[in-house]
């Protein structure tokens, strides 16, 4: 499990900073077509990522997302 999630920590780390730097005032529905269209690109260039990547995923710890509610999905 341990070794599974280190392979996909690049590509993970890349979509959590492309959500940060590209996501702006866009919609939730505008930000889940992005981010899928992120991980078919990284799919097409061999960047191991997970299925189900989230920006809250990644940068939040489990408590964070079980406390939290957004108004909108953010990634």
């Amino acid at each position: 499990m341990v070794q599974a999630t280190m392979q996909l920590l690049v590509g993970d780390v890349l979509l959590s900073a492309a959500c940060i730097a590209y996501y702006g005032a866009f919609p939730g529905d505008y930000r889940q077509e992005l981010v899928s269209g992120w991980v078919e690109k990284c799919r097409d260039f061999g960047i191991p990522v997970s299925p189900d990547c989230t920006l809250r995923g990644v940068l939040a710890s489990p408590i964070q997302v079980l406390t939290t509610t957004p108004a909108a999905p953010v990634c």
